[in-house]
């Protein structure tokens, strides 16, 4: 499909701003308000806009609109963490030491079985050298989109690794 903006998708799927809010299940102002861009699309949504109006994720991201949140591949994660490990040659043993983690947990984040949290990202970079965004999957060692994702983190929900993250990168950032 041709790169469009999101009114564009809507209308080249024949519907109505209220037909698609009703589909993502959103009040029409909200919609408008996303469509004009005067508010984020969140991430969650993403999926359910597609469908609604027949096109892919990717014509979404690519229609001009905000989108709040952050995508993680899990799979890319659990790759870039073997190609880390294998490039310093290290053993899932040797690594899970390292990083305090048993072998079982290091194969389950590897395999993608295992969500790999913040703070335990945190520590693998930090064994293996690499920019924590780098395991994200962004080849930008940029830390803004960690740093935005983290501020997305309920304090409530925050452990001691996340919120440690949180303040050495804006540490580093210019934003506030």
């Amino acid at each position: 499909m041709d790169s469009k903006d999101l009114k564009g998708l809507r209308e080249a799927a024949g519907l109505s701003q209220i037909e698609v809010a009703a589909a993502i299940d959103y009040s029409g102002n909200s919609y408008n308000r996303i469509e004009n861009g005067h508010r984020p699309l969140p991430r969650k949504k993403i999926d359910a806009l597609a469908k609604a109006l027949n096109c892919t994720v990717e014509d979404i991201e690519n229609s001009g609109i905000e989108i709040k949140g952050v995508s993680i591949d899990p799979d890319s994660v659990a790759a870039r963490i073997i190609e880390a490990r294998r490039l310093q040659g290290l053993s899932q043993g040797e690594f899970a030491a390292r990083v305090g983690l048993s072998q079982v947990t290091i194969s389950r984040l590897e395999t993608g079985a295992q969500a790999v949290q913040l703070g335990t990202l945190q520590r693998i970079s930090a064994v293996l050298g690499y920019d924590m965004v780098w395991f994200l999957g962004r080849e930008n060692t940029n830390s803004e989109l960690l740093l935005r994702a983290l501020r997305e983190v309920p304090e409530i929900y925050q452990d001691q690794a996340t919120k440690g993250a949180l303040a050495v990168l804006m540490s580093f950032s210019d934003t506030e």
